[in-house]
C-alpha cells in the first residue's frame, strides 16, 4: 500500500535527521506495521521540521483514510514524529 503524507519530526526523540529509505514502525489501530519514507522535496528531514513524504506499507491492505493521523517510532517507546494522510494510492 503507497500513501502521501505530511510528516513532521518532533524536536524530542531522534536526535539526527534521517534521508529517503527510512524505516520506521507505524502504528496504526493499535498494532505496528513497517514501511519505507521517501521524501519527494529534499534530501534530508532534521528534527523539527515538516515534509511531504511518500510512504510505502510492507502490508497490502491496512485500514487507512484520507486526514487519518499516524505516529511513527523506532522502538515503539518513543514517537519520534506524526503523518497525515492526504493520498491513498
Amino acid at each position: 500500500m503507497k500513501i502521501v503524507a505530511m510528516l513532521y519530526l518532533y524536536d524530542e526523540g531522534r536526535k539526527t535527521p534521517f534521508s529517503n529509505g527510512y524505516r520506521p514502525l507505524f502504528s496504526i489501530n493499535g498494532k505496528n506495521y513497517s514501511g519505507e519514507i521517501n521524501l519527494k522535496d529534499r534530501n534530508y528531514l532534521s528534527p523539527g521540521e515538516k515534509s511531504i513524504v511518500k510512504i510505502v506499507f510492507f502490508h497490502d491492505y491496512l485500514e487507512l483514510q484520507v486526514g487519518d493521523i499516524l505516529y511513527f517510532s523506532e522502538d515503539t517507546r518513543i514517537i519520534l514524529g506524526e503523518i497525515e494522510i492526504l493520498e491513498i494510492g
